[in-house]
């Protein structure tokens, strides 16, 4: 059996900043919130989580808040926001193509690296 990398331990107390994430698809352009919480040190992003801007109890919400947790598990087992950005469906022009992907690509800028 494979045992997964260890989860990173994230400290009690840590920076966030709330972004505003957008998303179109065939159905129309949604705009939410996330509140990303990052490293102050190295600026690295650590975790994820839906704040606000659906409305309460409908399916794009509920993917919403769980995209956002499986987005900060696999940061917190050690995969890059890089890996992940290549790793979803994007469309022709390169534009995310799902909800998960537009968090992640609101999520990539952040990522600076403190030398």
């Amino acid at each position: 059996m494979l045992q997964s990398p260890i989860r990173q331990r994230l400290a009690n107390r840590r920076p966030s900043a709330t972004i505003e994430v957008w998303w179109t698809s065939g159905a129309g352009s949604y705009a939410f919130s996330v509140s990303v919480g990052y490293d102050v040190a190295t600026g690295q992003v650590l975790e994820v989580f839906y704040a606000d801007g659906m409305k309460e109890g409908t399916d794009l919400r509920h993917v919403a808040q769980d995209a956002c947790v499986l987005i900060s598990l696999a940061l917190q087992h050690g995969v890059s926001l890089d890996t992940l950005g290549k790793s979803l469906a994007s469309d022709a022009n390169g534009t995310p193509a799902s909800l998960v992907g537009a968090i992640v690509a609101m999520l990539v800028p952040m990522a600076w690296h403190k030398s």
